[in-house]
């Protein structure tokens, strides 16, 4: 069995950025090993710091971002997850307004971390941490045969770590976000 905790996207309090240009809500977390959040950026700057963690970012709304360092330039599209270090001062600038992203945030070398928006179903095997986003869409989670659940638009699920396989499958065939995040521990 597979515990599942369910919360409202919009019940969560927002926290200011570490370096005080934003805010991000937090949906599930993992001590200092993983974090799941989504960030609100509003004006262009300096991102935060976060040494010893990979960070993913997948632009949930607008036009995305452009992080850049000394060396390096990354464009945060939407749609799609980047992986990219914590550890680098990235500055960003914002493509033409505002952006809503999901950030995740692990341990270097500790998980696998994957963001897949869903379109119609996907499995995820057990032994790793899931967190289901219902953005636009509904979906089914159904972790066992007699084990089912309705997860509406605008909730999220987490499942700190899965014990059965969990099949996710969305209310309709559609581009609405359905975003799955599975954090896997790396052994070895």
């Amino acid at each position: 069995m597979s515990d599942m905790e369910t919360l409202s996207l919009g019940s969560i309090a927002p926290e200011l950025w570490r370096n005080g240009g934003g805010v991000t809500r937090t949906l599930a977390r993992e001590g200092d090993e993983w974090r799941v959040s989504i960030a609100e950026v509003q004006k262009d700057g300096s991102y935060s710091r976060f040494e010893g963690l990979s960070r993913i970012s997948f632009v949930l709304r607008g036009d995305g971002v452009v992080l850049r360092d000394a060396d390096h330039a990354i464009e945060l599209l939407p749609r799609q997850a980047m992986e990219y270090d914590g550890d680098t001062p990235w500055q960003a600038t914002l493509i033409d307004g505002p952006v809503s992203v999901l950030n995740v945030m692990s341990k270097r070398g500790r998980y696998r971390v994957k963001v897949t928006s869903v379109t119609r179903s996907i499995a995820v095997e057990p032994g790793r941490a899931a967190v289901v986003l219902a953005l636009g869409t509904g979906c089914r989670l159904n972790i066992q045969p007699d084990d089912a659940h309705e997860l509406n638009p605008g909730n999220a699920a987490i499942f700190r770590t899965l014990g059965a396989a969990l099949r996710i499958e969305a209310q309709r065939d559609s581009t609405d976000l359905l975003i799955v995040i599975t954090i896997e521990p790396v052994h070895g």
